[in-house]
């Protein structure tokens, strides 16, 4: 929790709010002290100076996560290749629609799309002093896209062309990706079949990593053959699944 008083030893007290600590544990009422970017005491007692704000009524939690966010893909289309720092906007840079939501901690490069460059979007980010944590996935489609062309229509892709994105990935990886996203509800994603996606997720898998999918089809008896497939990658390659936008539509008679 970073909170930014007139003096970063002053003492500041929330008192009276409701606490969730978000271990499942019952909530309780107390006063918070922060002191700096920290939380100094939970009680009910506290420090007789310093600023005091009223927390009756509110409830204190650990920031949300929103693990399916696309605010990467917004920046990347208005700010195209260039990652010009001065062209956001004070609350694009502060994320202030996400923070007074509670939310602490997004996750980007979801459905595929994205920032590839993990170092630049990590630039971009620094530049900008985002006002929350961000965790990046590297994203099948403009991974692809990026090594192979943006016009590159080979749908079976060669051995030399799956050897480069097993390459990048590694390398992104390696730069703290937290892993791995494929969405196969549009073009190139649908073309990847379960052998080529085997070989990426075991490069996750090396990292311990996440690989993140939205599933082949979501229709009928169709999405039982799509989680198969998922668990399937999950089994052979040891790599942990996350399935996004799980649902199920009714296929149209």
């Amino acid at each position: 929790m970073v909170v930014h008083g007139p003096n970063p030893e002053e003492f500041i007290t929330i008192e009276d709010c409701l606490i969730h600590r978000g271990d499942g544990s019952p909530p309780f009422q107390a006063n918070i002290v922060i002191k700096g970017q920290r939380i100094f005491h939970v009680g009910h007692d506290s420090p007789a100076d310093g600023l005091t704000l009223n927390g009756r009524g509110l409830i204190a939690a650990p920031g949300f996560i929103d693990v399916h966010n696309h605010t990467d893909q917004e920046l990347s289309s208005s700010l195209g290749e260039e990652l010009s720092y001065d062209r956001l906007d004070y609350s694009d840079r502060r994320c202030h629609n996400y923070i007074h939501q509670g939310v602490t901690t997004i996750i980007t490069g979801n459905c595929g799309q994205g920032f590839v460059n993990s170092d630049a979007w990590r630039q971009l980010l620094i530049g900008n002093h985002f006002g929350t944590n961000i965790g990046h996935l590297i994203p099948y489609e403009s991974v692809r896209e990026d090594e192979l062309g943006r016009n590159h229509n080979e749908k079976a892709l060669s051995r030399h062309s799956i050897d480069r994105l097993l390459r990048r990935i590694d390398l992104e990886m390696a730069k703290g990706a937290l892993g791995f996203s494929v969405a196969f509800d549009r073009v190139p994603g649908c073309y990847a079949s379960t052998a080529e996606l085997l070989e990426y997720a075991g490069v996750v898998a090396k990292y311990d990593r996440v690989f993140v999918m939205l599933i082949r089809n979501e229709s009928g008896v169709g999405i039982i053959d799509s989680i198969n497939e998922a668990i399937e990658i999950g089994r052979s390659t040891g790599a942990r699944i996350h399935l996004s936008q799980f649902r199920l539509y009714k296929p149209l008679l």
